[in-house]
């Protein structure tokens, strides 16, 4: 995982702001090469604009899927079980697991889902109260394949990463579980021409820095004059956009 950094913008005036890439202390879990590069010459990019950048080691935020899980099935089984008998054919065979694995989930499951939640956003607010913004990859990997089962284990780098919350999105899904603002920012383009992003996260009601921050570094890297290189390898439009 790529190691986090603390950023201060030299436009702002002041020393206090920072910003942090946030990684995880599991070692195996994987990142693709190019993933990692963008995002980390973006974060340079802050860097030379006069930013202070620090490594922030230790975060492990993967060890949060299972309470992310327990939280999200049982929400969505309270609010759509009822609608199974009518709707189900028409439904995403994922949602209807997904809804069902929710009716599954005890009680004492959610309940710790809700104590890991409180612990997760108070271990967020302590970061806050030492820098202002965290920068991560947005994800781990481009896109993967549009047929990939969301219950399936998915391959990045050539490894088997894991469930795909753990191992695809694992900087986005905790800031749903503590209510965090985030923002991604393109940063570059796969080899096959997907976009790649640096996910930008604040303390609550930090939405204006993250905005700042973020119309900043588009402007710097021109990103609205930028288009990515077409090609020609089907794995880029028939579902096998990103390869095994």
């Amino acid at each position: 995982m790529p190691s986090p950094r603390r950023c201060v913008p030299a436009w702002q005036g002041q020393t206090s702001r920072a910003c942090e890439s946030a990684g995880s202390r599991r070692q195996e879990t994987s990142i693709e090469p190019e993933t990692l590069s963008s995002a980390e010459a973006a974060i340079q990019v802050l860097a030379d604009m006069g930013a202070l950048v620090e490594p922030l080691e230790g975060e492990d935020y993967v060890v949060f899927e299972q309470h992310f899980l327990a939280m999200l099935q049982s929400a969505l089984a309270a609010r759509l079980t009822h609608h199974l008998p009518t709707f189900r054919a028409r439904l995403t065979p994922s949602l209807v697991e997904t809804i069902e694995r929710g009716e599954r989930r005890s009680a004492l499951e959610v309940q710790r889902a809700a104590a890991a939640r409180t612990e997760l956003f108070r271990h967020f607010q302590a970061l806050f109260g030492r820098f202002d913004v965290l920068a991560s990859p947005t994800l781990s990997a481009p896109a993967l394949p549009v047929n990939q089962n969301t219950f399936d284990r998915v391959t990045i780098a050539g490894q088997d990463a894991g469930t795909i919350r753990g191992a695809w999105y694992p900087y986005t899904y905790p800031m749903n579980m503590t209510g965090h603002p985030a923002i991604s920012v393109p940063c570059g383009w796969s080899r096959l021409g997907l976009p790649l992003g640096l996910q930008l996260v604040g303390p609550w009601h930090g939405e204006h820095i993250l905005l700042d921050l973020a119309g900043h570094l588009e402007a710097h890297l021109r990103w609205p004059d930028r288009k990515p290189a077409e090609t020609k390898d089907p794995r880029a439009h028939n579902g096998d956009a990103y390869p095994s």
